[in-house]
Parts: structure tokens; C-alpha cells; sequence
């Protein structure tokens, strides 16, 4: 009799013990721990306690084991806490929790130049990321739109990733993002025969091409709602917009980038020069910020038909073309 009750003592203190390493949370150091895709249990259990996360690598796979998860644990660059539990570390590497890392995108960027920056971060492959975002179906399918390419849809803004990140998933959280700002956004269509409710539309589309434009164009955001009440006011008229940015963005496809558009350039033969092509180019030549974006929808009322940036980025505005000569001829002499 007393053996049996020295069994079932020393079976309750080894349940409360294993228990307790299960549920309870050790005294374990913050931690960094990588774990390879595919790796099996052993190694991952190797790797937590190498950096001390865990205390026992057997009881760590006997647990993972016993409830069923075994082959189910994520794969990634983990942050674990200081104390954590064993229980609290597996529920992290089931829910895929990854340590996550900023990258920011800026205001006015092509798709080849967030391409850059997101690879040089280290996160993706710049030309896989490229060419998935000109992708056509891949485009069609995030927009709604047979847009062709992803230009103007990847919103600049801080992204944080995991380290160990895929291209698509990238351009999903960029596209996304920028229909989540879009949405925000009043749009009136009661000047346009495309009285569309969805998120995207060909009129939506036009004002995305705008706004990329008068990213391009404005140093000060306060000029933004201006700039789009020239270009409205050109467009209203089948005036040529005449914007320099249309012509740098063929330029730069040709890795050719000029602070100074040259006289040569304006008769380049492209769908995207406004100097020679009238209305709005095929899409848009960057990704504007909300600030563009919502001076594009809602323009300042102006007669104003011309403008031209003076040597601190501000522009100077006309309502004829020759106002607008002699203004550029009195910045030229420095008057």
C-alpha cells in the first residue's frame, strides 16, 4: 500500500512538473530564432533551445507531438519575449507570429524604383517583383480593370514584412492598401457619364493617372488641388497637357533621367507624351500619394491654364500663354 502511494505521489509530481514547464512561463532571454521552411521538429527544437527559448528539446517534441501539430508549425524569422511558456512558444509558431521588419516606400516611385527599394531592404527579387506587377492577369485581378500593369497602384508607405517574404505577397499588401486609402476618399460623379459605385472605374482610373502626375509636378503639397484645376482645365478645353513628368517617365524607361526636360525630348513619339498626345497617358507614371490622389478628384476652381515651377519649387501661375512667357522670361533674367 505504501508503494502504491509513493507511485501515485511520484506521478503527480511529474505531471505538476511537466505541467507547470508547459503552462508556466520559464525564465527564458528575448530571442531572435530562424526557422527554415520544412524544417523537421528536431531541428526546430535544436534551434529554440540554443537560444534558450525552450529548456527541454524532448519535452518540446513529445508536446508538439502529443496534441497533433507536429507538421503544422511555421517557418520564418521568430521574435520570442523574455518568459516565455512551452505552450506560448508552440501557439507562436502555429500562428505563424514572425518578427517584422519596416520597409518604406516613398511617394512617387515607379514600379522599377519600388522594386529597387524593396530589394536593396533585402526582402524580395527585384525582377520577379517587376514582372509580376506587369502582369496583366495579375493586374485584372487585383484592380477589377484591365489595366495591364500595377503602375500607380502600389501605395507608398512604411510596410512592416517578414524576412522571408514572396513578391506576391508584397504587391498584395501595397495593392490592397491603396484601395483601402481610395475608399476613404468622397468622390462626386456628377460631371461623369460613368456614375460608377465600385471601387475602381475607368473615371477613377483617369484621376489615378492625374494624380500620379501632380505628384510629379508639386514640390509643396498645398499646390496639389491648383495643379489638378489646370490640368481639369485643359483637359475640359482638349488642350495637351503639356506635363513634363509624362515625358521624364518615357525617359526613364531608357534609364535616361534629366532634373531638365530638353527641347529634343518633347517630340519623343510615345502614347505617354502629353506634349504630342492630347488627354491622359495609358496609365499611370507613378504612385501618388493621397494627397495627389484627392487633388485630382477634387481640383481648385481656377481660369488658371498654365504654370511653371520658380527656383525654390513653387509655381507661378497664368490664365494666358502670354503671362506665362513672360513670366518664364523674367525668372530666366533673374528679375
Amino acid at each position: 500500500m505504501k508503494l502504491v502511494i509513493a507511485i501515485v505521489i511520484a506521478l503527480l509530481l511529474i505531471v505538476s512538473l511537466v505541467t507547470g514547464t508547459i503552462y508556466f512561463p520559464l525564465n527564458s532571454p528575448e530571442a531572435i530564432v530562424e526557422i527554415p521552411q520544412g524544417a523537421p521538429a528536431i531541428v526546430i527544437a535544436e534551434s529554440l533551445h540554443n537560444k534558450g527559448v525552450i529548456r527541454n528539446k524532448l519535452l518540446f517534441r513529445l508536446y508538439i507531438k502529443a496534441i497533433g501539430v507536429e507538421k503544422y508549425l511555421s517557418y520564418g524569422e521568430f521574435h520570442f519575449g523574455e518568459n516565455k511558456s512551452l505552450k506560448g512558444v508552440v501557439d507562436q509558431l502555429l500562428e505563424g507570429r514572425v518578427k517584422l521588419h519596416p520597409v518604406t516606400i516613398i511617394e512617387g516611385l515607379t514600379i522599377s524604383q519600388t522594386a529597387d527599394q524593396i530589394a536593396n531592404a533585402g526582402f524580395i527579387d527585384r525582377d520577379r517583383f517587376s514582372a509580376l506587377c506587369r502582369d496583366s492577369l495579375l493586374a485584372e485581378e487585383l484592380t477589377g480593370l484591365q489595366v495591364g500593369s500595377l503602375e500607380g497602384f502600389l501605395y507608398p508607405d512604411t510596410y512592416m514584412l517578414p524576412a522571408s517574404v514572396t513578391e506576391e505577397y508584397v504587391i498584395r499588401t501595397m495593392v490592397q492598401k491603396f484601395f483601402r486609402k481610395l475608399s476613404s476618399i468622397e468622390i462626386d460623379h456628377k460631371d461623369n457619364e460613368n456614375d460608377s459605385k465600385s471601387i475602381l472605374d475607368n473615371y477613377k482610373y483617369d484621376m489615378l493617372k492625374l494624380a500620379s502626375i501632380i505628384e510629379k509636378e508639386a514640390t509643396f503639397s498645398d499646390e496639389k488641388p491648383l495643379i489638378s484645376g489646370v490640368y481639369h482645365n485643359r483637359m475640359r478645353i482638349g488642350m495637351r497637357l503639356q506635363a513634363d513628368p509624362t515625358v521624364a517617365y518615357v525617359l526613364s524607361k531608357d534609364d535616361i533621367f534629366r532634373s531638365v526636360i530638353l527641347y529634343r525630348d518633347l517630340e519623343i513619339d510615345s502614347p505617354y507624351n502629353t506634349y504630342r498626345k492630347k488627354g491622359l497617358p495609358p496609365t499611370p507614371i507613378c504612385s501618388p500619394s493621397i494627397a495627389s490622389i484627392e487633388a485630382a478628384f477634387h481640383p481648385e476652381e481656377t481660369d488658371y491654364l498654365f504654370f511653371f515651377a520658380n527656383r525654390y519649387g513653387r509655381h507661378i501661375f497664368s490664365r494666358t500663354y502670354r503671362d506665362h512667357l513672360q513670366g518664364l522670361r523674367a525668372l530666366r533674367s533673374g528679375s
